[in-house]
């Protein structure tokens, strides 16, 4: 019955029609799977029946990446409809030391996850090392704890930890072309009556996981130090025309020695839109609102990097809103930043032990005085740079928040501070991702 399924998929998969699936690497290369129809195998699941089939990658079925702790394999899952048509679904299975504690800790375990052939996140199963089989996880930011709490009375704060892992997800322009790249997302996982989310027909699962049991390859271990997955996001967003819209509208605005700020959010078709452009003052600019957003865009009159107050209200939009990822900064002289949040809970810890001084004037909010202090001293007796020592002060105090820079081609990359000892000196040099 596969060519079925393989007509199906040509009118209906969008950029999978093919049977090709992209997928982007920590070194920014793009490593082609092919569907191998010759591997496929049905199974029932919750009485539905399903077809899966596995992408080959050079003949591999595993992908092994060196920016971060596992390995990885993709299949095309199909499933019955009532109506005798099919929908399909991509599946991610990662093993390896990709599941992070409250604590900082990794650990062994297994996350799968479904989206749409639109890149629509759908079911996501976890099975930690200390699980005898998959649990269905609901998908909760960290922000959005007092919610669940308050819905279920049952579950006390307590009860519930902050599980960082590695996941797929897919980044989509219409229906020209998908990428696939890893990220670390952070999730709560609830004990008692939310650690097995209930089941429903809707839910993705059978076959390699949610009941079954994968075991790919032992993982390579390496740490991404460069954020490259968030890099890649950035970038990928930055490319899309709608950017290069907006960053046009406010360069040509920017003229009246303001600042200027526009916002990037989605439609109900999942389609990326932009709000109206504010005018602000030459030191700040309002962030309009828009609908689920999911970035921001604003410039400076000066060729300073993002500020102590757009780091301040970067963590916070990004605890109240859990859509929102990316804030994008572009200075006088044309260069863009993006600041882009690597660990919500650092971030949490960060705004509650160094908390900001209040706006003054037109001004924003500034860093507590003692942290002001270390970076004018970075800057006049260390030989760094603004952007040195705000780069620096992000790692120092463990802010959750990462910086990049987007490079000629427009491929942001994280911004590093090393510390070297010359003579008895201390010197603040770049030592940037490539």
């Amino acid at each position: 019955r596969n060519m079925e399924y393989k007509s199906w998929l040509t009118k209906n998969g969008l950029s999978f029609k093919n049977g090709n699936i992209n997928v982007r690497t920590g070194d920014e290369n793009i490593i082609s799977g092919k569907l191998d129809w010759s591997k496929s195998k049905n199974y029932d699941y919750k009485g539905r029946a399903y077809l899966e089939v596995p992408f080959l990658f050079n003949q591999n079925l595993f992908i092994h990446f060196k920016e971060f702790s596992g390995s990885s394999q993709f299949s095309m899952v199909f499933r019955n409809l009532p109506n005798e048509e099919f929908e399909a679904a991509i599946r991610s299975t990662t093993s390896g030391k990709i599941i992070h504690d409250e604590f900082g800790n990794k650990n062994e375990g297994t996350i799968q996850s479904y989206f749409l052939l639109n890149g629509e996140k759908k079911t996501l199963w976890v099975k930690r090392e200390k699980d005898k089989s998959f649990i269905r996880v609901k998908r909760v930011r960290n922000d959005e704890v007092p919610r669940v709490i308050a819905e279920n009375k049952s579950v006390q704060r307590s009860s519930c930890s902050t599980i960082a892992f590695t996941e797929y997800s897919v980044y989509c322009w219409g229906d020209v072309e998908c990428v696939t790249y890893s990220h670390t997302s952070y999730y709560i996982f609830c004990t008692g009556d939310r650690n097995d989310e209930k089941i429903d027909d809707g839910d993705w699962g059978g076959g390699g996981g949610g009941g079954g049991d994968p075991s790919p390859p032992p993982p390579i271990n390496q740490p991404d130090t460069c954020n490259t997955a968030k890099a890649m996001e950035a970038t990928s967003f930055s490319s899309l025309p709608i950017f290069d819209s907006a960053k046009s509208q406010i360069q040509n605005a920017a003229s009246d020695g303001n600042e200027h700020a526009i916002s990037f959010g989605k439609n109900p078709n999942g389609n990326v839109i932009k709000s109206e452009m504010s005018t602000g003052n030459e030191y700040t600019a309002p962030i309009p609102y828009i609908e689920n957003v999911i970035a921001d865009f604003h410039n400076h009159q000066n060729v300073n990097p993002p500020t102590a107050g757009d780091i301040y209200t970067f963590i916070d939009k990004t605890l109240a809103h859990s859509t929102y990822e990316t804030r994008y900064v572009m200075t006088m002289n044309g260069t863009i930043y993006a600041l882009v949040i690597n660990n919500l809970q650092d971030a949490i810890d960060f705004n509650t032990q160094h908390p900001r001084q209040p706006p003054i004037g037109d001004f924003e909010p500034d860093f507590p005085e003692d942290i002001n202090n270390e970076i004018n001293e970075m800057v006049q007796t260390g030989s760094g740079t603004i952007e040195i020592a705000i780069t620096y002060i992000l790692s120092k105090y463990k802010t959750g928040v990462s910086l990049m820079r987007a490079n000629a081609g427009g491929q942001f990359k994280k911004l590093r501070t090393e510390v070297i000892n010359n003579g008895g000196n201390t010197i603040y040099i770049s030592n940037n991702c490539q």
